[in-house]
């Protein structure tokens, strides 16, 4: 299976989340580490910290905003035999979101991308995706193997792109999946 990466639009800017309104703590043991920077690679740099039922981890990197104000965090989850990029907010209804299969699929259990947000940066991409001269985050992968990447369209949404998505991204919105041809994806620094 490929790795997957993460992305935003070319208009906005990620920036680290320190919220710690949601006192529910969670177990960060089943985190998944996303880069190591340790000069023995010990130490990761960014972490997958598992999450349930609408719950933040601290250093959530934000990747997009709602029109009415709501962060939106870089997420993904199990589901289906893949591992799917998607939003994380305190105010979705489960906790995530992602698209598939054509409809918006919302999920109670995910992972929540935590880390220093300026060790991060956005790549434009139009179109299928094209990996240059950048090392993107890896989001996640399809059961059948394609890429995907999580990205970040005009109107502040998170998403996934892959280069069998030939119109650019895909994300859920309003209980569908909608499609963007510009997008950025999030790489390290």
């Amino acid at each position: 299976m490929s790795t997957a990466s993460l992305a935003q639009s070319a208009t906005s800017r990620s920036t680290a989340s320190l919220d710690h309104s949601n006192n529910n703590a969670r177990d960060d043991d089943n985190s998944l580490s996303a880069r190591k920077d340790g000069a023995d690679g010990s130490r990761p740099e960014f972490q997958w910290v598992k999450a349930t039922d609408r719950y933040i981890p601290p250093k959530a990197v934000q990747g997009g905003i709602e029109k009415t104000g709501e962060p939106l965090y870089i997420a993904r989850a199990f589901f289906h035999g893949g591992l799917h990029p998607g939003k994380a907010g305190k105010h979705l209804s489960k906790g995530f979101s992602m698209s598939f299969d054509s409809k918006e699929i919302n999920l109670s259990e995910y992972y929540v991308l935590c880390g220093n947000a300026s060790r991060l940066r956005w790549v434009e991409q139009n179109g299928p995706v094209v990996i240059g001269d950048f090392t993107p985050v890896p989001g996640g992968h399809e059961s059948g193997g394609e890429t995907v990447r999580s990205i970040y369209n005009g109107s502040q949404q998170i998403g996934k792109c892959a280069s069998h998505l030939k119109k650019g991204m895909v994300f859920g919105y309003g209980g569908k999946e909608k499609n963007e041809g510009t997008y950025n994806i999030l790489a390290y620094v």
